[in-house]
């Protein structure tokens, strides 16, 4: 017959612990701060490029409204995507 089943030590190897929710809230801030700071890059230079394409000389300079115009579209586009990442972080925050 085999020998009984020792028990179980319970010194044995254990689960790694889940972050610490001190950790993951400093992680998350600053995400959040990371974000915020491109997010009001991209605005400023949003709103740079707006006040050249309201001058009238911004139309008389070869191409300069056009390169202007794509800037625009893609920062634009950029900060359209920093703010869906800002929301997605906000649930985060509200779940923990």
């Amino acid at each position: 017959a085999p020998p009984p089943a020792r028990p179980r030590s319970k010194n044995g190897p254990k689960p790694r612990p889940a972050k610490p929710k001190a950790a993951f809230k400093k992680e998350h801030e600053a995400k959040v701060a990371d974000l915020e700071k491109r997010i009001l890059a991209l605005e400023t230079r949003l709103s740079e490029i707006t006040a050249e394409l309201e001058k009238p000389e911004t139309y008389q300079a070869n191409g300069t409204a056009v390169t202007l115009s794509r800037e625009s579209a893609t920062v634009g586009a950029t900060l359209e995507q920093l703010i869906a990442e800002g929301l997605l972080l906000s649930a985060q925050t509200d779940e923990n």
